[in-house]
């Protein structure tokens, strides 16, 4: 028997890693398809990119506008030249000097509105795509990590809901990718959203794979063989004490079961929902007066999915 579970364990290993190949083969095929322009980073800013904290809020987005804004030399060199004739225009009173330092001050802020409104759109897709690139390199490498651990703790339902999570998120990739180009702010927002869904069941099965190892440590063989004998005889304290302990354990071990199960049961409806909504988009025709209004209560619906995932994870 232990040797025709090796085999099967084998077999699954081996299977996975072919998997794990066949999507990376797939990422690089999409890429080439339609490959996107990316911004080229010095090492020390890469690294930063790197290290920073993946944050899809409005709060986070408003501050990397700003701070696009503030760096963009349109800005920073109206303001500059406005500063210098200010002071020069303090210390000897020209009109000249005054003249220039609200010209510098005049193109300074209008520049800082044009950053503001009509490049906006721009910035944010850039910082959306940066984010995207980051949880994507997190989202393979933990994938190949949750899957052997899945494995090892023997959690057969996780692994073929990793499966499908995949395929699912493939498709609502390449569904994204035929209905909107990868440089508008609707295909990053859906984008980001879907990441955010993923990443939370992913989340999940990692709750799982630890409770899934706290059962696994607890014989329940054992327990039952020994309240059975307990229970067949009248017992002395330091017996009671130990069928308590035993029944308290036992209990332990199908309260564990349960909140597999649960976990495992919110999976399967989160993966639902995203059927539901990537069924909603695949209508949707971009160029229809409905299609705004479509589109906005998709959206609203994958938010919503990516709260309720994310409070999952959480609790």
């Amino acid at each position: 028997m232990s040797g025709r579970y090796k085999y099967e364990k084998s077999r699954r290993r081996r299977r996975s890693r072919r998997r794990d190949r066949d999507y990376e083969d797939r990422d690089q095929r999409r890429e080439q398809r339609s490959p996107r322009k990316k911004r080229s980073y010095s090492k020390s800013q890469q690294k930063k990119i790197e290290t920073r904290k993946i944050d899809f809020s409005p709060k986070a987005i408003n501050k990397q506008v700003a701070r696009e804004t503030i760096r963009d030399k349109s800005v920073v060199y109206p303001f500059g030249f406005a500063a210098v004739a200010g002071i020069a225009a303090l210390l000897s009173g020209s009109p000249l000097f005054i003249a220039a330092a609200a010209t510098g001050l005049f193109v300074g802020a209008g520049s800082w509105i044009f950053n503001n409104t009509l490049r906006r759109q721009k910035h944010v897709s850039d910082y959306l795509s940066e984010m995207n690139t980051l949880l994507a390199g997190q989202t393979r490498q933990s994938i190949i990590d949750l899957r052997q651990e899945l494995q090892r703790v023997r959690e057969e339902q996780g692994l073929k809901q990793i499966d499908l999570l995949q395929n699912k998120y493939n498709a609502f990739n390449d569904i994204l990718e035929n209905k909107f180009n990868k440089g508008e702010i609707t295909f990053t927002r859906y984008h980001a959203m879907v990441e955010q869904v993923f990443l939370a069941v992913l989340d999940n099965l990692k709750q799982i794979t630890n409770m899934r190892q706290a059962i696994n440590v607890i014989d329940e063989g054992h327990i039952t063989k020994r309240i059975n004998d307990l229970q067949s005889r009248p017992q002395s304290r330091t017996g009671q004490e130990e069928l308590d302990a035993l029944i308290g354990r036992y209990r332990l071990l199908q309260n564990q079961r349960d909140k597999v199960q649960q976990r495992l049961a919110q999976n399967e409806s989160a993966m639902t929902k995203m059927d539901e909504v990537m069924a909603a988009i695949s209508v949707i025709n971009p160029g229809q007066s409905r299609a705004s209004m479509d589109m906005e209560d998709a959206m609203k619906e994958l938010e919503t999915l990516a709260l309720r995932a994310s409070s999952y994870s959480s609790s």
